[in-house]
């Protein structure tokens, strides 16, 4: 039985919303920073997240075999819009729309594809380089085509801090989400790292932290902190309103970050930054794009 069954043809309109909607509820940092965009800009991010929000999903899916046979199904969507043909599924037919008006590769949605199948496989990393590959697989390649989505089209603009940007929020995912993950039966953190500080996957699901794992997780953050400071370097070349959306998103994923250290990296909680304070963002957003022009 199929993940997710074709419809009947979607008007456009109708398909961007339902991809809108998609995005607010699975992303409210990014949606904030798409709503700093044009109105045609904000349709393609949204069918870009959407696409991938979808394929997560069905990564997340508890049963292994179901999971990978609808991760093909949703691959084979995804080269079917990029070859004009969406076949009446919401999320496809935005998606098909997006790649011909933004000329976008389908190369970096194959290494989404490849990054999720390591998640039903349940891949643990052995090394922190390892890790980076899947983190630059699952939402480095979001950060490489946010540029032509966001209507930047000049050809000496690299992608590679955006890819950077891509993998800091994906690690600050995992930093935070220590504890949901375990209780999927998943664990992000590199087995080598964690063999280094003497900490057991047993002692993980503990009430009482192990010895080594703040400093881990420490370790961790630098690398994230890293990565963002490093993205940086692309918003000199961006213009305008989409400048300012990934700032916005950049700093707001900072915040989370901070968030997630200040709480001691104390699984069993929950951590969260407020709409309140992602709107506070944008003036700091503002402020940082002043201070680098």
């Amino acid at each position: 039985m199929p993940i997710y069954t074709p419809t009947t043809s979607t008007p456009l309109p109708a398909a961007v919303e339902h991809c809108r909607r998609i995005t607010k509820r699975g992303s409210p940092t990014l949606y904030l920073g798409s709503r700093l965009l044009g109105a045609r800009e904000q349709a393609a991010v949204w069918a870009v997240y959407a696409t991938y929000e979808q394929g997560n999903g069905i990564a997340q899916l508890g049963n292994p075999s179901l999971a990978a046979l609808g991760l093909q199904e949703w691959w084979q969507g995804i080269r079917a819009a990029f070859q004009g043909r969406p076949g009446g599924q919401p999320v496809s037919t935005a998606l098909a729309w997006a790649a011909q008006a933004y000329s976008l590769s389908e190369r970096p949605f194959e290494d989404l594809y490849q990054g999720f199948q390591m998640d039903v496989t349940g891949q643990e990393y052995g090394s922190a380089e390892d890790l980076a590959l899947y983190c630059r697989r699952v939402a480095g390649v979001l950060g490489e085509l946010l540029i032509p989505v966001s209507g930047q089209h000049h050809p000496d603009i690299d992608p590679e801090p955006l890819v950077q940007l891509g993998q800091a929020i994906r690690l600050t995912h995992i930093l935070r989400d220590v504890g949901p993950d375990l209780a999927r039966g998943r664990l992000y953190l590199p087995q080598q790292r964690l063999e280094h500080y003497g900490i057991s996957r047993e002692s993980l699901g503990q009430a009482d932290l192990p010895e080594g794992y703040t400093e881990l997780m420490g370790e961790l953050t630098a690398t994230a902190r890293d990565w963002y400071q490093a993205s940086q370097s692309v918003l000199p070349q961006l213009q305008g309103r989409a400048r300012l959306a990934i700032a916005t998103a950049s700093l707001t994923y900072q915040a989370l970050l901070d968030a997630v250290e200040q709480s001691g990296y104390d699984p069993a909680k929950s951590v969260q930054v407020s709409r309140r304070h992602r709107l506070r963002m944008v003036p700091r957003a503002l402020h940082l794009m002043s201070a680098r022009h």
